[in-house]
């Protein structure tokens, strides 16, 4: 038992850390496109600067695959934490995470569609930025220790 808490605390303290990661990557390759489009002060960090040699579009479609990549470490995360506590909840971070990524995709090809991505980018950006993090874990572990609890309380009553 002494072991499995040692296992989760790591486990979220791994999500955690990976979200700060996350941010720091994808902010500082965001500094890096600014810098090659609008000019002015590079504000990334140092080890940013062989990016600096990079295409634009090369830097878009390498932040397409890291948005790809810290979502599946995100939902593996979350799946393993949620199990390890839980014992169950696999099915709820798979729709948890299906109603993210379709909801992101959908609202992206309105966009496309009526030609107005630039104005819907802010909205799928922050939909992916909430798959690329803790946040579903949270949720998903309030909600499994909400819902046991009231089936605890119907249970003894």
């Amino acid at each position: 038992m002494k072991g499995n808490k040692i296992k989760i605390i790591l486990l979220i303290l791994t999500i955690v850390l990976a979200g700060f990661g996350r941010d720091f990557v994808m902010k500082n390759i965001n500094w890096v496109i600014k810098y090659l489009t609008q000019g002015g002060t590079n504000f990334s960090q140092s080890v940013f600067n062989p990016f600096l040699k990079w295409e634009v579009s090369d830097l878009i479609r390498l932040k397409w695959g890291l948005t790809i990549g810290f979502t599946l470490l995100f939902y593996i995360l979350t799946k393993i934490i949620i199990q390890s506590i839980f014992k169950r909840g696999n099915t709820l971070v798979k729709l948890f995470y299906f109603t993210l990524i379709a909801s992101a995709t959908f609202i992206y090809f309105i966009g496309y569609v009526f030609g107005i991505i630039d104005t819907i980018y802010p909205t799928v950006r922050t939909i992916m930025g909430i798959a690329q993090s803790f946040v579903p874990f949270i949720i998903i572990y309030l909600f499994l220790k909400f819902y046991s609890s009231i089936n605890l309380t119907k249970k003894n009553e």
